[in-house]
């Protein structure tokens, strides 16, 4: 079948059979074909972290649970013998504080109860009843100072964990520079300037460039 084709004066068309256009018109209807892939199921209650990436509630539970091992978590093993190596020095001063409050405090119950003896523990003879007292008041007060810097340890184990957990994201690369220079400007303020001088002002910037 042949194609029959028409000329006017502005416009040049051409008749195509209905089959062809029938196709033609298809194919427009049709659009073309998007190819897509299934996005990632996330969970709604779950933040999204890119790979490598820690969870701070994941490191903070691990360390409140186990000392550590939200640093272990957060690949930094180093900590571990520290955050123990501290726990295991509060533990000496905990046993020596200890022990020496219960001996000056048992030295110093006797002698309220036998004030016509002069000691009890031969180790104390020199002491006097008042300087038993201050004594067993000073390990006392040490022993209290082991309780709260106990304390301290355990919960610094737990906020370290969570703030290297969040600093996971951050470049820390060799990318990032920190150069810090003077500079001067001019004092434009109106006091400056009632006074017919420009005089210079200076410090120091502080700047943070990304590579």
């Amino acid at each position: 079948m042949l194609n029959s084709v028409g000329f006017s004066q502005d416009t040049i068309f051409a008749e195509q059979p209905p089959e062809i256009q029938v196709e033609y018109q298809a194919e427009i209807l049709q659009g073309p074909r998007i190819i897509s892939e299934t996005p990632p199921i996330i969970a709604a209650n779950e933040p999204f972290r890119l790979p490598g990436h820690r969870n701070p509630r994941v490191a903070g539970w691990l360390s409140a649970a186990i000392p550590g091992a939200g640093q272990i978590y957060n690949g930094q093993w180093w900590k571990v013998p520290i955050i123990y190596g501290g726990a295991g020095f509060l533990v000496y001063l905990h046993n020596f504080n200890r022990t020496e409050r219960n001996r000056f405090q048992s030295e110093y119950r006797w002698r309220l109860n036998n004030p016509l003896e002069q000691y009890n523990d031969p180790a104390l003879a020199l002491f006097s009843t008042d300087q038993i007292l201050s004594a067993r008041n000073f390990y006392r007060r040490n022993l209290e100072l082991v309780y709260v810097f106990s304390a301290l340890l355990y919960f610094l184990n737990i906020v370290d964990a969570i703030v290297f957990a969040h600093l996971a994201a951050f470049d820390v690369s060799d990318n990032l520079t920190m150069r810090v220079e003077p500079f001067a400007t001019p004092d434009m303020s109106f006091h400056a300037l009632n006074n017919q001088r420009v005089p210079m002002q200076g410090g120091l910037r502080l700047t943070f460039t990304l590579k």
